[in-house]
């Protein structure tokens, strides 16, 4: 973390992960598939910058980038780079934010990002011509929006709203099955927060979740919309 002065600071994060896990044998119902050995490594790295220009004010931006490689053994033999079939998904990701505090009872938060996302097989090193299977994209912005406020110390409200857009669908001339996403998800989500008394706590919630896939009637993978009203009252009683 540098903190040159009261005002910025960054942070910096670097993640490695390796994972090794070793089979006796796994045979799929096609006798010819068999899964021995398995290897995931990740590497992930963020950088985030904030700036608090006034006490009440507070801006960030993140940039996210991971990589996975999963490495599977297909064939129980020796262990060698030859038989080894490796897949990699990385991902890109940008948020900004944005918090304000104009006085001591409300809270305001928006914020924007970016995923962009992909997945490649040993499948989409060979031409889709000559029957290779493109990579697959997902990419996902997201718009999201939170606020909050308690006029006494024992109440507070609270709210949020979200809306997520995936509209990168890209066949790439595949006849087969499209390798991409069209689709959209909107979240909206309210509450409240009670104490009477020191030892009870009281809150109602009440949440609205919708999807809904190929929003431009074009040809992807997504298929089918729901929506979904979902309300919650939790108790606390210390004793």
């Amino acid at each position: 973390r540098y903190v040159p002065n009261s005002k910025f600071n960054m942070t910096s994060n670097v993640r490695l992960k390796s994972d090794r896990n070793t089979y006796n044998y796994f045979v799929n119902t096609d006798a010819g598939v068999t899964i021995s050995r398995i290897q995931t490594e990740s590497n992930e790295w963020s950088n985030k910058f904030t700036w608090k220009p006034t006490k009440w004010l507070q801006n960030s931006f993140r940039l996210q980038l991971a990589d996975t490689v999963y490495r599977i053994q297909s064939t129980p033999a020796t262990d060698s780079k030859s038989d080894w079939i490796k897949s990699n998904a990385n991902s890109r990701i940008y948020t900004y934010d944005i918090s304000l505090q104009p006085s001591s009872e409300w809270m305001f938060n928006a914020g924007a990002s970016l995923n962009q996302f992909k997945v490649s097989t040993p499948a989409s090193q060979v031409a889709v011509g000559s029957g290779g299977i493109p990579v697959f994209e997902s990419d996902f912005f997201t718009l999201l929006f939170s606020t909050s406020y308690a006029p006494k110390e024992n109440l507070s409200f609270y709210g949020s709203a979200q809306f997520t857009k995936a509209d990168n669908f890209d066949a790439q001339s595949f006849l087969g099955m499209p390798y991409g996403v069209n689709n959209e998800h909107y979240d909206v989500t309210l509450g409240m927060k009670w104490t009477p008394k020191d030892t009870i706590t009281l809150e109602p919630r009440y949440a609205y979740y919708s999807y809904r896939a190929n929003p431009d009637d074009d040809y992807s993978l997504d298929y089918g919309n729901y929506s979904a009203h979902v309300y919650w009252l939790n108790a606390e009683i210390d004793w």
